[in-house]
């Protein structure tokens, strides 16, 4: 929801309890995968970076190209922002902190390669619209979609509005 406000195209995700188990849905949607050459020119792709840096999705390539596909509309789909926020892909607990450090370590190929090969040649002007897209969010939408869909508590919600806006920052 947070890449919507931002004009990205993303999984319609949620989450439910299915057996008693907390689970995530999402509609169906057809996608492809594509190499990182393909990926970085595709509609979709750089100018979303700016929002993978914001919410600090650490894994919004994925290992095998396997969180950025192309959708039916020819335009790239971020499909799993598992590794964004506070947490790792895997779950584990992240720093997730006032300073977006992304904005280089997502096109660093020592710290992050596979994104790297995807946004690794992006440019400043690239970089630069990128962010604008995020620098144009109202942060009275930011709060809104953190008090409707944020973690647990009213200060874990207020936390995160706070980080999420001194990020945009």
């Amino acid at each position: 929801n947070l890449y919507a406000l931002a004009g990205v195209a993303g999984q319609d995700a949620k989450l439910v309890e299915r057996h008693g188990v907390l689970a995530v849905a999402s509609r169906w949607q057809s996608v492809n995968k594509a190499s990182a050459s393909v990926l970085a020119a595709t509609d979709g792709t750089l100018d979303g970076f700016g929002a993978d840096a914001w919410l600090a999705n650490w894994d919004v390539v994925g290992i095998g190209n396997d969180n950025l596909q192309i959708g039916a509309n020819g335009k790239v789909v971020r499909i799993d922002a598992g590794g964004a926020l506070m947490y790792r892909a895997q779950g584990g607990k992240k720093a997730f902190g006032d300073n977006v450090s992304e904005l280089d370590s997502l096109r660093d190929s020592a710290v992050n390669p596979h994104a790297a090969a995807v946004f690794g040649k992006m440019s400043q002007a690239d970089i630069t619209a990128s962010i604008a897209k995020i620098v144009a969010i109202k942060n009275s939408d930011i709060k809104s979609m953190v008090e409707k869909h944020g973690p647990g508590s009213t200060a874990e919600k207020i936390a995160l509005y706070e980080t999420l806006v001194a990020r945009k920052g």
